[in-house]
């Protein structure tokens, strides 16, 4: 059996699944459209990470209890414990309550599949910090498929960089 080699991911760089879902080309337009036009994956001292990299606002505030939509997640329909088996720490967020985790998770980097989310990118507030975002879900548009959001808990200007408690429960 003969096995492609994975394509590469670019740090820093939303890639969406290839080979592309069905509505691939939607999802790179609202990327584009909303997602880069309100966020910026940084790497230096804007960012809470000396090693990695983090999201920093861009374009006008992010506000307090406004939610945007990640089209870069994509939502797997297998129980958590697969993801938790599979893949790395920060490759997946699982929902939290045993019903809504049997039944599918989040997945924010694949390596097999050249995938690289946005919220991949954002850090968790630590040694002190406060985080300023959530992880969220809402169902819109007359699916009942889950869509994976973020939404801000405070004022986020300008420059300043999201950061999330990883432990929660969606």
């Amino acid at each position: 059996m003969y096995v492609a080699a994975a394509p590469p991911i670019i740090r820093g760089v939303i890639q969406l699944p290839t080979p592309p879902p069905k509505d691939y080309e939607a999802r790179q337009r609202i990327i584009a459209d909303t997602i880069l036009q309100r966020f910026n994956i940084v790497n230096g001292p804007q960012q809470s990470d000396a090693n990695g990299y983090g999201i920093v606002v861009v374009g006008r505030p992010f506000s307090q209890g406004e939610t945007i939509v990640d089209p870069s997640v994509m939502l797997v329909r297998r129980p958590a414990a697969y993801g938790k088996a599979h893949l790395g720490p920060y490759d997946y967020v699982a929902p939290g309550s045993s019903t809504s985790a049997s039944s599918g998770y989040f997945q924010l980097r694949e390596p097999a599949l050249g995938h690289c989310s946005l919220t991949y990118y954002i850090n968790e507030a630590r040694n002190g910090q406060v985080p300023n975002a959530e992880f969220s879900t809402v169902r819109s548009g007359g699916s009942f498929e889950p869509k994976f959001c973020l939404r801000a808990l405070v004022d986020i200007q300008v420059g300043e960089e999201v950061l999330v408690f990883y432990n929660q429960d969606l």
